[in-house]
């Protein structure tokens, strides 16, 4: 529920500024539109988010709004840990983005078909060899497309625990247990079913590609030329330490 909310601000933020923009949709000036100052929205929009804060389980948050291609607005809001009201939300805090990641292995795979050294209904044995399933069907003809759309033979979770939790010490270590992992409660293209398993296969396989952490391919591919230097791939890189902001989980 967490993300949802998280999403459901940034939706909510977008609105409240496309509704105090100085100009309706037809381009023709609006009395009550333009009769907010600059400095007003940003006071409306900090203080939605604050309300947000309170009515939902979120510690903390950094917003951002760009209008125009300039940055207007660029404050954090809130706490980095539940319950501590010493330890503000500053500029260079670091959050856990998530699932966010997953647009940056999707990325990461188109810019290795854009290069032509795959393509999306390439089998993920044609560019992980040693990948292996119980069901031998599936291990045979999931595709890189299947696991990008998340139609494969895992179902919706699987596999969550064991990852969340660091019951195998790497990513590779994770994929390679697939082997032992029972699947066979759904076949290979049953429909959607939200599983990380999907993405873990896809990191292996750009990292077989490049012979590059995956991390590392993303850094040198997205981040770097975007500017993006304050952006790391695990937590244990995040420097400085105390700049990092805590998890906690949420019974909502």
């Amino acid at each position: 529920m967490k993300s949802l909310y998280l999403v459901g601000f940034i939706f909510a933020v977008v609105a409240l500024w496309a509704v105090y923009l100085p100009h309706n949709a037809a381009g023709e000036s609006n009395e009550l539109h333009s009769s907010r100052t600059l400095s007003e929205k940003k006071a409306m929009t900090l203080a939605f988010v604050e309300r947000m804060l309170k009515e939902y389980p979120l510690p903390g948050v950094m917003l951002s709004v760009v209008y125009k291609n300039e940055t207007v607005l660029a404050q954090g809001v809130g706490t980095t840990q539940f319950g501590r009201e010493d330890t503000p939300v500053a500029a260079h805090t670091f959050f856990q983005v998530g699932s966010f990641t997953k647009t940056f292995t999707a990325l990461g795979i188109a810019k290795l078909i854009d290069e032509g050294r795959m393509l999306w209904n390439d089998r993920v044995k044609q560019h992980l060899p040693w990948f292996q399933l119980q069901d031998k069907y599936a291990e045979k003809y999931t595709t890189l497309a299947d696991l990008l759309s998340m139609n494969s033979v895992f179902g919706r979770g699987a596999g969550d625990s064991p990852m969340f939790f660091g019951v195998w010490s790497t990513e590779r270590q994770i994929v390679e247990n697939l082997a032992y992992y029972n699947t066979s409660d759904r076949p290979l293209r049953a429909g959607y079913a939200f599983s990380n398993l999907n993405f873990e296969i896809l990191g292996q396989v750009i990292e077989y590609a490049t012979n590059m952490t995956w991390f590392d391919f993303v850094k040198v591919s997205i981040l770097d030329p975007l500017g993006m230097n304050e952006t790391f791939g695990r937590t244990g890189d995040a420097s400085p330490r105390n700049e990092l902001s805590s998890g906690h989980f949420s019974s909502s």
